[in-house]
């Protein structure tokens, strides 16, 4: 037997090995799995069931938030070429937050594809360190088509976010805001979410995620005819309009 063969057969050999390892996998217990492997700081796993390739976690915890009912799928082709891909539901009509996703690239560059969420905009209210009691109405709805992890935050990024029909009740008025959108890009390795200027408040911004404790941010205020009445008083707290009538917002 020639070199060429030797190598051919050992080959052919090996990826059948492949093969049986991942269907040995394929049937393993998840929470077996899952309990040899070491998480991310912060977050946890809770009610798992099924397989390592298509289980369910009756939660899964992020920083002490709780993402209820979340399903997975492995694709068996994105094993075989060494790109493992998984396919993420979660949530259900009656969470505050649902969605899904595709997952590939899994470790410190991870590539979320193909994303839909729908977030309660109150539930987004309750995370911000705001000075005063805000309760928002509303769903914020993001769309992306990718977003890949980076340094320090993202490496690529292309999605929009959407909050129709914005609301929020403040010092015991309510505010309607319209709607909102904005779209996310990367700037320099941070997460850029800049603001559609077509809005009832005038707004043009663009915040930049540094990391998770830092966010910058950049624009302007400039009340129209379509602006709350309510908020008015408060542009005094922003500060000193310019000759355009703008107020300058930078964090």
């Amino acid at each position: 037997m020639q070199l060429q063969d030797i190598k051919k057969y050992s080959a052919i050999v090996a990826g059948f090995i492949a093969l049986y390892l991942i269907f040995l996998i394929s049937l393993a217990p998840a929470d077996k799995l899952i309990s040899q492997i070491s998480l991310p700081k912060g977050v946890s796993l809770q009610g798992i069931s099924g397989s390592a390739f298509s289980g369910k976690a009756k939660s899964v915890t992020i920083n002490n938030y709780a993402v209820k009912n979340v399903e997975w799928s492995v694709s068996i082709f994105s094993l075989i070429t060494f790109n493992p891909s998984v396919a993420v539901n979660f949530g259900d009509r009656l969470s505050s937050i649902s969605g899904s996703m595709d997952l590939s690239n899994l470790g410190p560059e991870l590539l979320v594809e193909n994303a839909q969420v729908i977030v309660d905009a109150n539930e987004v209210a309750t995370q911000l360190n705001l000075p005063i009691d805000v309760n928002a109405g509303g769903q914020i709805k993001l769309d992306i088509l990718e977003i890949g992890m980076g340094k320090p935050v993202c490496g690529i990024a292309d999605g929009v976010i959407q909050w129709d029909n914005a609301h929020v009740n403040a010092m015991e008025e309510d505010i309607d805001l319209g709607s909102l959108k904005a779209t996310l890009a990367c700037n320099k390795g941070a997460l850029a979410i800049t603001v559609d200027p077509k809005n009832n408040l005038g707004l043009e911004l663009t915040a930049n995620v540094l990391s998770m404790k830092r966010v910058t941010a950049d624009g302007y205020l400039t009340p129209g005819a379509n602006f709350p009445n309510a908020l008015k008083p408060v542009l005094g707290f922003i500060g000193r309009k310019d000759s355009k009538g703008r107020y300058t917002i930078r964090l």
